[in-house]
């Protein structure tokens, strides 16, 4: 009896459904304005670049989908989990998108980059040297990693490196900047596990957000978790 009637309760509340329609209607807006911008990408950048982004945005609407469904399924088919979810990504993806159009503005390893996925990296350039800072939360279990220390630039390389230890192999970071032609970063990451979850991964393509402001700097330099 009281699990029929919680199930009454889930169907026939009006404050449950209230909630999964406010986040539906904050989901909906999210995506016109994606669209919309989506089109000054498209309007914006030359064909052979926004064929880069029209390849990234198709992968990205499954990414949104099945993270979002996931999120309602873990959370007992709960909508408004889902339509949060979305809404959210759909929010950064919007400024992930406007950065295309900045794409001439991108300086080489310094500022904040994101990959789309989850994927975040600062780099703070010093009279000493790079100093970088890369985070990241993958896949519907939200699996972590982190990774902050002095970065070796040379030309359009940059190379990373952490000691794990006597008796184990370092990991290694090598990142090509716009090896495609592209204002991203390309990151390819050696024996990373030790710094990230399961699921959680530092690789990717990460495309020149914005410079970064001075408490953003200062966190780069901090380099703490």
């Amino acid at each position: 009896m009281k699990i029929l009637f919680a199930l009454v309760l889930m169907v026939f509340s009006p404050f449950l459904w209230a909630d999964a329609g406010k986040a539906l209607a904050e989901f909906e807006k999210a995506d016109a304005e994606l669209n919309r911008v989506y089109q000054e990408v498209k309007e914006g950048l030359s064909e052979s670049l926004f064929s880069v982004v029209q390849a990234d945005q198709r992968q990205w609407v499954d990414y949104r989908i099945g993270l979002s469904e996931w999120q309602a399924a873990a959370d007992g088919k709960n909508r408004e989990a889902e339509y949060d979810l979305a809404g959210s990504l759909t929010k950064e993806r919007i400024k992930w998108l406007r950065a295309w159009l900045q794409a001439g503005e991108a300086p080489e390893f310094e500022g904040l980059y994101s990959d789309g996925y989850g994927g975040e990296l600062g780099i703070v350039k010093t009279e000493a040297g790079y100093q970088m800072r890369l985070s990241v939360v993958r896949g519907p279990t939200f699996h972590v990693g982190y990774l902050s220390g002095a970065l070796k630039v040379n030309g359009s390389t940059a190379w990373f490196e952490v000691d794990n230890g006597e008796g184990e192999r370092p990991t290694w970071l090598t990142l090509l900047w716009q090896d495609d032609g592209t204002p991203r970063i390309r990151l390819l990451g050696e024996n990373t596990w030790y710094h990230h979850g399961a699921r959680a991964y530092f690789d990717g393509r990460y495309l020149w957000m914005r410079a970064l402001s001075t408490e953003e700097k200062a966190e780069v330099l901090k380099g703490e978790e």
